[in-house]
């Protein structure tokens, strides 16, 4: 199937019902709703952001989050997912409190997994919100800056299973930086702060089990132990990927067989949203 639709970010729900992409050009938000077989119906607009960047969805499939704008309009939004057909558009999105303020350039989002706090990341800050059924308000001390040591350029952050532990990389210089969860979301470096990576690190992952951390660098992959009870983490593997191209994305589905199956691919390319039955 192909939608020829100038979509930019995709975005799949958890409970694999609904499928979610923007329109960064046209300032909308559109759903797909998805079959058993993860086919995506006709899509339909379910929202007006200008300039949406990230989407990301909650565990639960409650909540939609959205990155918008860019430099001092920057915005990041909470909305609560319609999942029943006697209140509107299936998958339509109604906001939830009031937008608030991001960085400069937003370009990570990260929960943690029992849904209290949003991280942001937004070139060397974290800016960190409380989320409640009232929306989002930020935490005392956010944004917090000046966390990536002399890195200047920011890449991806994750939150590990437990919701403790916190991870970003940086570029130039090059580096994997540890931060713990406090009570109230706030953040405070691990000892050490920081970590060796490959040259260009970019996106980083915490397997299901929380034993390893997974980052892509330029030409290789990384892969960390790590220490549950502190956080700290030990670089002993690296994955080579110079004969395919540039690393651009790392899952990691568990330390365990795996037990799933995906049965979809959805893909956006410059002119089309692609979708393809596995």
């Amino acid at each position: 199937m192909t939608v020829n639709s100038p979509y930019q970010n995709l975005t799949v729900d958890p409970l694999g019902q609904f499928l979610y992409a923007t329109d960064l050009f046209g300032g909308t938000v559109a759903v797909f709703g998805l079959d058993q077989n993860g086919n995506p119906g006709t899509p339909a607009t379910v929202g007006s952001i200008s300039n949406p960047i990230q989407l990301m969805i909650d565990p639960t499939g409650t909540f939609l989050f959205a990155t918008s704008g860019v430099g001092t309009t920057s915005q990041v939004a909470m909305y609560a997912i319609n999942r029943s057909s006697a209140s509107g558009v299936l998958g339509g999105l109604t906001a939830v409190g009031s937008s608030v303020p991001g960085g400069t350039d937003d370009t990570s989002m990260a929960l943690t997994q029992n849904g209290p706090s949003l991280y942001v990341l937004s070139d060397s800050s974290i800016y960190v919100f409380n989320v409640s059924a009232a929306g989002l308000s930020a935490v005392t001390g956010s944004p917090f800056k000046n966390l990536l040591g002399t890195s200047q350029l920011s890449g991806q952050l994750t939150v590990d299973p437990t919701g403790e532990f916190l991870y970003v990389t940086g570029q130039s210089p090059d580096a994997l930086y540890g931060f713990s969860i406090g009570a109230s979301g706030a953040l405070t470096a691990l000892s050490p702060a920081s970590y060796p990576t490959g040259s260009f690190p970019n996106q980083v992952n915490v397997d299901p089990s929380g034993n390893f951390v997974y980052v892509a660098n330029r030409e290789d992959a990384w892969v960390y132990g790590r220490n549950l009870s502190v956080g700290q983490l030990f670089p002993f593997s690296q994955i080579r990927t110079r004969g395919f191209g540039v690393t651009n994305q790392l899952l990691s589905a568990g330390s365990s067989a795996l037990t799933f199956t995906p049965t979809s691919l959805y893909v956006t390319t410059p002119r089309a949203t692609r979708y393809r039955n596995s």
